[in-house]
């Protein structure tokens, strides 16, 4: 299949809350490259929403380009940068993706250099007023060296045409991925600067335990995931993972985060 006569369907790669993700090639450049679909019936409208976020952020390091977003048969699409694999699948077959066979991408000093660039990715969306919302290793994907943050679908903006921060609102349905959100979402309040951050606390867990899985992993409601999280902060946790969620889960809604004290957690002392 030929997309705006220009890009030709090679395989699916993915699924997304509302479509599929294709690899594709330019078929005039050769060059490879991702494409999201979705219906244009669909009550939300996330692809174009998505789409705009990526322009906001206007191609920094870090985030994939958007190259175009059109309608064809009856559905969105969206062809952005092609990336390497994400966080979740490299934590499962890590060996296929490294250079060195000897090396370790999920080694302590990889974990916290990884971590650093997940603040920084945080750090730079929030200063152009957006909150992910999503924040999990699905979607942290590396390319190059580099470390990209995807998946806009569910963002918003956190501060308000006027330059206010968004209101605190509570008794909301908890949104983003059950494994991966604040306790503060768990418990049905507006997610905000810190939740995403916060977030970020249970994918450097997931990335240190060797078993792959968080210790909510089989729990059956949010109640029960809950408490694990809360009781988290009295296991044998390294310092560093401690420290960086006692800050996270401390801050106010509207508090702005000190993201160089973040990030300075994850220096690699010699």
């Amino acid at each position: 299949m030929i997309i705006a006569n220009k890009y030709k369907l090679l395989k699916p790669i993915g699924e997304g809350a509302f479509g599929q993700i294709y690899e594709a090639e330019n078929i005039r450049s050769r060059e490879k490259t991702a494409i999201k679909s979705e219906p244009t019936d669909s009550e939300f409208k996330m692809l174009k929403h998505e789409t705009k976020i990526y322009q906001h952020l206007d191609n920094q390091p870090g985030f994939p380009q958007v190259k175009w977003f059109g309608i064809q048969d009856d559905k969105f699409f969206m062809a952005l940068t092609l990336l390497g694999p994400s966080l979740t699948a490299l934590k499962k077959t890590p060996p296929t993706y490294q250079k060195d066979p000897n090396s370790n991408l999920f080694s302590l000093f990889h974990i916290k250099l990884l971590s650093r660039k997940m603040v920084e990715r945080l750090e730079f969306i929030h200063s152009k007023g957006i909150i992910h919302r999503d924040i999990k290793p699905d979607n942290f994907l590396l390319k190059e060296e580099e470390l990209y943050l995807i998946d806009f679908g569910l963002s918003k903006k956190w501060k308000t045409e006027e330059g206010s921060h968004i209101k605190e609102r509570t008794e909301r349905s908890p949104l983003g991925t059950a494994n991966y959100i604040s306790v503060n979402v768990h418990q049905g309040i507006e997610p905000s600067r810190r939740d995403d951050l916060e977030s970020v606390g249970y994918i450097i867990l997931f990335l240190l335990l060797k078993s792959g899985e968080l210790p909510w992993s089989h729990c059956q409601n949010h109640e029960q995931i809950i408490e694990q999280k809360i009781n988290l902060l009295k296991q044998n946790l390294p310092d560093f993972l401690k420290s960086y969620l006692t800050y996270c889960r401390r801050l106010g809604f509207y508090e702005r985060p000190n993201y160089e004290y973040l990030k300075n957690l994850f220096l690699n002392k010699l």
